[in-house]
């Protein structure tokens, strides 16, 4: 994830790529937070208010391959096909902070030392991916042999598990430094330096998916129904308003305003991921699995319709190619 991450776009338009990124996390995290919150009288799921707040915070994360699935697919181009491209990589780095943030502060520790935790793991996941990735770009941009790139990569991104496991940060955040540092160092060969994973991304898909279906509960899930669909259009009007105010404040285009907020709906991998480190984390123990299934639960639905609602918002806004229309 970042490696896809482009920059060019970034400086261009860095208000109202800024905005949209702040507008569509912050909108999603307040309104599922507060939503959840004051409906929980509603449900019979004894909600707490950190409960909500880690809801909201998850729920700011967006599912990259989806969106850039179908902006591949559509072979589209545009203003809002460039922010969109910004932000699903930007919106879930913003989220794995904010989470990292929220089990900082809602645990037991002294309110003297939560801002000192939480600069620690976040600094240390900066640093440790930050110095990986550019050893990674260095020793990539000097191994010309295919077979040798995916061993390369893959022992990168273990040293980062082991670092992220010994020194107690974000492993998600760390990786994605790493990608997005190795990428941005060498030259000659920045598109294809990780064609390797491609080769193993559907595999690695695949795994993930099923290890996180292994902690599906029905019984959950059919208890907390009316929860999670209350959870799916909280964050639907968080990250469409959101967004769409953001981009307005960033001086965006109108074509983007009205249409971004289409593009950030999916919800998978980083959302279950941040789910699954948040159901093992003491004090969450209790409301893990509700947590864990309503992100899991609504990321069937999302994973569903939020490809439908993207491609519309492109279509929308005149980005689709001629000969995509059809399809």
């Amino acid at each position: 994830m970042g490696a896809e991450f482009k920059t060019g776009w970034l400086r261009e338009q860095r208000s109202g790529i800024l905005g949209g990124v702040l507008g569509q996390s912050f909108g999603a995290l307040l309104l599922v937070t507060l939503g959840l919150w004051l409906l929980s009288a509603f449900f019979p799921t004894g909600l707490s208010f950190r409960t909500a707040l880690v809801l909201g915070a998850i729920a700011s994360a967006t599912a990259p391959a989806a969106t850039l699935a179908v902006i591949e697919e559509y072979d589209a181009e545009g203003p809002l096909t460039d922010t969109l491209i910004s932000l699903v990589a930007l919106d879930d780095m913003l989220a794995i902070v904010l989470v990292a943030l929220v089990l900082t502060f809602t645990g037991g520790e002294a309110s003297g030392s939560h801002w000192v935790t939480a600069a620690r793991e976040i600094g240390l996941a900066v640093l440790t991916g930050g110095v990986l990735g550019s050893l990674l770009g260095w020793f990539g941009d000097r191994v010309t042999e295919d077979d040798i790139r995916l061993p390369l990569i893959l022992g990168f991104i273990f040293l980062t598990l082991g670092g992220a496991a010994w020194f107690d940060f974000s492993f998600l955040l760390a990786c994605m430094v790493l990608g997005f540092v190795s990428k941005r160092l060498p030259e000659p060969h920045t598109r294809t330096f990780m064609v390797p994973m491609d080769h193993i991304r559907e595999a690695i898909f695949l795994i993930f998916f099923t290890l996180a279906g292994v902690h599906f509960e029905f019984d959950v899930f059919f208890g907390s129904v009316g929860f999670i669909l209350a959870y799916i259009l909280l964050r639907m009007l968080g990250k469409y308003s959101g967004a769409r105010l953001g981009t307005w404040l960033g001086g965006s285009p109108p074509s983007v305003q009205e249409n971004v907020g289409l593009g950030l709906l999916p919800q998978a991998g980083v959302s279950i991921g941040l789910a699954l480190t948040v159901s093992e984390t003491a004090g969450f123990t209790g409301s893990g699995p509700l947590i864990l299934n309503t992100i899991i639960g609504s990321t069937i639905l999302f994973e569903l319709s939020a490809p439908i609602a993207t491609k519309f918002g492109l279509s929308r806004a005149g980005e689709v190619a001629e000969g995509s229309r059809r399809r």
